[in-house]
């Protein structure tokens, strides 16, 4: 337990007395962690191999892996989204994807992995103010509310009408008059919430009734 604070769990190593205003963790056995300080910075960390969730320390000791700051970034970033081996961050006017390019899943109107954040043309100026990661897709929703989506598509989850990939975010002609207020993506299967009513809708797999 955190002995300053009497709770049963842990300060994360290195982020004690940092503000954080936004926080996500990778899906699924995929061991890694960003989180946005209330600065615009962003700090990663991961578990180097899956049996050792520590790392030994210099004195032989094991310790946690410590956060580190990506430096890319051309303006503050306000919120971070992981999918299952990609993250993408949101600053103003800006949107990142790193990570593994399988399926288009960066956006960058290719297959490639990208080791750093690198910016999402398509998404350059649209106001972009919320992102969500599914396994191998992702959706962000603008503050004029149009819902954008990209990556894997086999299971309708991108709500283009089809089950095709997108290499580059598209937006979501269906709800062209709906404007959207949230996003969230699960693994194969997206639901967005309306601005004006709150009213619900859902595309993608729908195999477990989700």
């Amino acid at each position: 337990s955190d002995a300053a604070s009497g709770l049963p769990f842990h300060a994360v190593v290195g982020l004690e007395n940092t503000a954080i205003s936004c926080v996500a963790c990778s899906p699924w056995q995929q061991y890694y962690n960003v989180a946005v300080t209330a600065d615009g910075d962003l700090y990663t960390w991961e578990r180097t191999q899956r049996d050792s969730p520590a790392v030994p320390s210099s004195n032989g000791n094991s310790c946690p892996p410590l956060p580190r700051m990506l430096y890319q970034f051309q303006v503050p970033i306000s919120q971070v989204a992981c999918g299952k081996q990609h993250s993408v961050a949101v600053g103003e006017q800006m949107v990142y994807s790193w990570g593994c390019g399988d399926d288009g899943r960066l956006g960058h109107h290719s297959l490639q992995s990208e080791s750093t954040p690198r910016s999402i043309a398509a998404l350059e100026g649209k106001g972009i103010v919320q992102v969500s990661c599914g396994f191998y897709h992702t959706a962000v929703v603008s503050a004029g509310g149009n819902v954008s989506t990209w990556g894997q598509g086999q299971h309708g989850q991108l709500g283009h009408g089809k089950s095709k990939n997108e290499m580059v975010p598209r937006q979501v002609d269906e709800l062209k008059s709906h404007p959207i207020a949230q996003v969230s993506t699960g693994a194969f299967h997206t639901i967005v919430r309306t601005m004006l009513d709150g009213d619900l809708y859902s595309f993608g797999w729908a195999a477990k009734g989700q």
